[in-house]
């Protein structure tokens, strides 16, 4: 999971002296279906049945910018992971 997020995003998980891999493991992400995917760009949104993910294009290819996102009634989403 840690490779396929942004750096940023996996930067701040690495909390306390743990890495990526330690923290990733004890949230609570999605891994649902897809159900829709929009694209703006060099920036795109993911709808999983279980989950909303933000993604932005790296000269490597997709990245996972933000996971485990809810949308909140006055604001954007609040996301376990982000950069």
């Amino acid at each position: 999971m840690c490779g396929a997020l942004a750096p940023d995003a996996a930067e701040s998980l690495e909390s306390g002296g743990k890495q990526c891999a330690a923290q990733v493991t004890g949230l609570d992400l999605g891994s649902g279906a897809i159900t829709g995917v929009q694209v703006w760009g060099e920036r795109a949104q993911a709808h999983l049945s279980d989950d909303t993910v933000f993604l932005a294009r790296f000269p490597g290819g997709w990245k996972v910018t933000a996971a485990g996102c809810e949308p909140q009634p006055k604001g954007p989403y609040d996301c376990e992971v982000e950069a």
